[in-house]
């Protein structure tokens, strides 16, 4: 049986955090009433007021504490956060429910960053509480924004029918230059991607790679905060005009933090994801994920809890979850820059095996390019040509600097076989 029901499996006592988090925060918000009462109230005097001051304020917050506990005790045997995303596409209170599935989905990642901030305060002897506070907090609303894209990307909100997505030229760029304010720009000029081809776009660090990967998508234009200057067209869909929603069903992102882009709890509801954003009956999500994961060889991992996933397992969910919508442009953000050897091997496997049996079109954007570079048709390096300003320039037979510096010691067999393509 697929694990498309929203029970967990019978192991669900392994997963008690929910829990444990759900009665810390319960404790937490009994001590804030305490302290709420005795900042506007006065301290008691005596220890009889003192013992009827609290069990006054444990009283008033009861209610409120057994729904906290409640809530994740609820949370331990059923995935809240897939059935909340189960039902984003219907019903009401949907902006509510939107928020909610950002809360939960963003909440683990905001304990590991306290540990994480924890430990770092006392390597430093830092015992200050912004040096806390800051850092969590700056965590935890990055993460929250990355859900959102994340979100958005992926078809919350959009329309089922396709707007556009199959034409000669996936991507084509005219004149183009894209930019955050007046402190960085990428000049991109003109540039046309062959529908089945595989773009390999390399840069030093900062050059602007997943800049141009996210204006693909629309989320530089649409939610960074980004400009475009130019034209800019994918499947065929003026890019300046569509939102990343409405060109969800055609074009997939795999972001570099694959994690911080994961929305659901279990591998299964990650991969169903979109297709239940763009309104896909069940019959038809458990027909495509069985597919996609068959075809990666990842069956084994779908009723999984993503929070168990190795580095290269949650890479190739991520994909799986990019593919299972069948779309005409799969873009690919540094999808091995934190993997090792192994990993790198098997995630390179699986995109020779989707670009051979899919003819999907491919745009990889990597700074560790050795390993990849066979893939493609086309290698685009991206280079700094001023403080502030980076143009794309055509692919090269012998590259050099940082490029080369950072696949050295990849497979010497995997290099030059990208034909010179010059834009």
């Amino acid at each position: 049986m697929h694990p498309q029901v929203l029970r967990r499996p019978r192991t669900w006592w392994r997963h008690r955090a929910p829990l444990v988090m759900s009665l810390w925060f319960a404790l937490a918000f009994v001590g804030l009433r305490l302290i709420y009462r005795v900042v506007f109230g006065g301290l008691p005097h005596g220890n009889t007021e003192w013992g009827s001051t609290i069990f006054g304020v444990g009283r008033s917050a009861l209610p409120f504490v057994a729904v906290i506990l409640v809530f994740g005790a609820l949370n331990v045997v059923v995935d809240l956060r897939g059935a909340l995303a189960r039902g984003l596409t219907r019903g009401g209170l949907r902006r509510l429910r939107t928020v909610m599935v950002i809360s939960l989905s963003a909440f683990p990642a905001l304990l590991e960053s306290v540990r994480t901030v924890r430990w770092s305060r006392r390597m430093r002897r830092d015992s200050s509480l912004r040096s806390l506070v800051v850092p969590v907090l700056e965590r935890a609303l990055d993460r929250g924004v990355t859900l959102g894209a994340s979100l958005e990307q992926r078809g919350f909100g959009a329309a089922r029918d396709r707007v556009g997505g199959m034409c000669d030229a996936p991507v084509v760029a005219r004149d183009l230059t894209i930019g955050f304010g007046d402190a960085w720009s990428l000049s991109v000029g003109d540039l046309s991607v062959e529908h089945g081809s595989c773009v390999l776009i390399t840069g030093d660090t900062g050059a602007g790679k997943s800049a141009l990967l996210r204006a693909f998508t629309g989320r530089l234009q649409h939610l960074s905060g980004g400009w475009q200057d130019g034209v800019l067209e994918v499947g065929g869909v003026d890019r300046r005009g569509a939102l990343p929603h409405e060109t969800a069903s055609f074009v997939s992102l795999v972001e570099q933090d694959v994690r911080d882009a994961f929305v659901a709890a279990r591998v299964f509801d990650e991969v169903a994801f979109s297709l239940r954003m763009l309104g896909a009956n069940e019959s038809e999500i458990l027909r495509d994920v069985d597919a996609v994961a068959s075809r990666m060889s990842i069956t084994d991992l779908l009723s999984r809890e993503i929070d168990a996933l190795s580095a290269g397992e949650a890479t190739l969910v991520a994909i799986a979850a990019a593919l299972v919508t069948k779309p005409s442009l799969l873009l690919l953000d540094e999808p091995i820059a934190d993997l090792d050897e192994a990993n790198t091997r098997r995630v390179v496997n699986v995109l020779e095996h989707v670009r051979r049996e899919t003819g999907v079109t491919i745009i990889i954007a990597e700074h560790r390019w050795g390993a990849l570079e066979h893939l493609a048709d086309r290698h685009i390096r991206l280079r700094p040509s001023g403080m502030n300003d980076t143009h794309l320039l055509p692919s090269l037979n012998h590259v050099e600097g940082a490029d080369a510096d950072a696949s050295a010691g990849a497979d010497e067999q995997t290099r030059g076989r990208a034909p010179v393509t010059p834009l």
